[in-house]
């Protein structure tokens, strides 16, 4: 049924084109309902923003103008400029999002990319998920990157973990690669790999290990542990220890300014 002026149902069955250049090709019980859209095929595919695409798939929403669903089973795009290109279940908002598949995935904001896998969430802006699952880049927050790896989270700008699991980066401009359950709250720091490894201190350093941990140094910066496990720079006080390095070991404690423990 094609009822707008200029509209086109080219094929198929039960169709509806309601609005002015609105195009269907074919497939089972598609609708569109706005103008200057189209739907290559499929079945229950519904348009209803302007100048947007549904090539396939089943069960997909448009109701956003520019944007597209590619293809893949239940995707929802209410966001303008925006694309989904496959999977099941994935959804935005927002402006110029993409989800190139994957399934469960959900972006809003604007400018983000999340590449695949399955319940990432994206809620800010000019950030990237490429793939693993359950991932997140919270709301507010620009310029971020998870690469991979699973339940890692990011919480503030220009900050990204590359893989893992349950990692967590809370300050700006900081970094973990790889490991379990590493935390960097502190800003312009870095954890390599490892395990339960944690960082309070500005400009700090973690690159393997087990359950190290340096604290919040006041004003202090620049602290280092290598590797090892169980060790610490900084003191209860939390105003010592910037500018130490601890190389490897286990137990081992620097708690002054610029104290060295090479191991043990």
């Amino acid at each position: 049924m094609a009822l707008g002026n200029f509209s086109v149902v080219s094929g198929g069955e039960s169709n509806s084109a309601t609005e002015d250049h609105a195009v269907i090709a074919g497939g089972k019980r598609n609708s569109v309902t706005q103008s200057h859209s189209a739907v290559s095929g499929g079945k229950y595919n519904r348009i209803a923003g302007k100048y947007s695409f549904i090539g396939s798939g089943q069960n997909n929403l448009v109701s956003a103008a520019d944007s597209s669903v590619v293809g893949g089973k239940g995707n929802i795009m209410l966001g303008s400029y925006s694309m989904i290109g496959g999977g099941q279940g994935n959804s935005g908002s927002g402006t110029r999002n993409t989800i190139a598949g994957g399934y469960y995935n959900f972006v809003s904001g604007s400018d983000n990319l999340i590449g695949g896998g399955r319940y990432h969430t994206i809620s800010g802006s000019s950030s990237v998920i490429i793939g693993g699952s359950s991932n997140s880049i919270e709301a507010g927050r620009s310029a971020s990157f998870i690469g991979a790896g699973t339940n890692n989270a990011v919480s503030r700008s220009r900050s990204g973990i590359v893989s893992g699991s349950s990692n967590l980066v809370s300050n700006t401009a900081s970094l973990i690669g790889a490991g379990e359950a590493n935390r960097v709250l502190s800003r312009a720091s870095m954890c390599s790999a490892g395990q339960n490894n944690s960082i309070s201190a500005l400009a700090s350093f973690i690159g393997a290990g087990s359950s190290n941990e340096i604290k919040s140094l006041g004003t202090g910066s620049g602290a280092v542990i290598v590797g090892g496990s169980l060790n610490i720079i900084g003191s209860a006080a939390g105003s010592y220890g910037s500018g130490s390095f601890i190389g490897a070991g286990n137990n081992n404690t620097a708690s002054g300014n610029q104290s060295v423990v090479v191991g043990g």
